[in-house]
């Protein structure tokens, strides 16, 4: 396969920590974790990691769809008004808030309403038709970043979050 400029190789992505072989030698995208994988990365110490309390999800911890609800609509909120996203962005966002906050949803440990409405995620794919430079993901980064700051998370929860969102804003990049 011939590689095409502007495109983040495969070898990239798991430099990154985008993605992870399995031992099968596939691709893990953070989203296709089981159940299980998510939980123990979610919740490696404390005591949930010590058998005296069920292990629990992020997305049960910050409070369910609520959070993820919310936490789009801050997000959003500025993107409405950033010079650099507003452009690449559809007039209508409503239906692009829904699906961010059921595709975080599912991605954390929610009903996979995403999946059951979208198919699968396939983020890069559903993103290429926007020119997502540097800039993008900068701008894409910060307003995220501003939004999960200013949420109710734990600290630890608000540290995955962060890692997650910078990684996936790199992910999406597909231009210089």
């Amino acid at each position: 396969m011939a590689h095409q400029e502007g495109h983040i190789g495969m070898e990239k992505c798991l430099h990154m920590g985008v993605v992870s072989l399995t031992r099968y030698g596939r691709f893990n995208y953070p989203w296709q974790q089981t159940n299980r994988e998510s939980q123990m990365q979610q919740s490696p110490t404390g005591p949930e990691a010590q058998g005296t309390e069920p292990q629990s999800t992020l997305y049960q911890r910050v409070g369910g769809i609520p959070y993820f609800k919310d936490l789009v609509e801050r997000f959003y909120r500025f993107v409405e008004v950033d010079a650099t996203l507003r452009p690449i962005y559809p007039e209508d966002l409503e239906p692009g808030k829904d699906n961010l906050a059921m595709f975080l949803v599912q991605l954390w440990g929610g009903p996979p309403y995403y999946s059951r409405d979208r198919g699968h995620p396939r983020l890069r794919m559903r993103h290429m038709p926007f020119a997502i430079g540097q800039a993008e993901r900068e701008a894409w980064f910060q307003h995220m970043r501003e939004a999960v700051l200013a949420s109710d998370a734990s600290e630890g929860d608000t540290e995955l979050l962060l890692d997650y969102f910078d990684k996936a804003a790199t992910f999406m990049i597909n231009r210089e």
